[in-house]
């Protein structure tokens, strides 16, 4: 049986691949990338949907967004990245290593 976590970060990037492939100006790619502007309240800032894809994205050692798109263009090859994502965390689990895997799964406890 999968872990939930597991199969949340999956169905997320499989969500973000057709995203990345759509063109620069439809909307739903526009609201991945655009920044929302204005004062932030005090405190710990949220953890929002593009800061956990953020982290998962650098712990898949992908450097910027403009990879995740070069990447997402072959589909064949997303395919294999996702699923590449989901043996790199679950070799963490096996590895029973808390600190190596907890960017990813401390968003998972909440």
């Amino acid at each position: 049986m999968e872990n939930i976590g597991d199969d949340v970060r999956r169905r997320r990037w499989k969500f973000i691949g057709p995203i990345k492939r759509k063109e620069y100006e439809n909307d739903c790619r526009t609201a991945m990338t655009s920044a929302l502007k204005g004062c932030w309240r005090r405190g710990r800032p949220r953890t929002t949907w593009r800061r956990i894809a953020g982290k998962e994205r650098e712990r898949a050692e992908w450097r910027s967004w403009s990879e995740v798109s070069t990447a997402s263009a072959d589909r064949a090859d997303w395919r294999q990245s996702v699923e590449a994502l989901k043996v790199l965390c679950e070799s963490c689990a096996l590895a029973n290593s808390e600190y190596v895997c907890s960017l990813v799964h401390a968003t998972m406890d909440l």
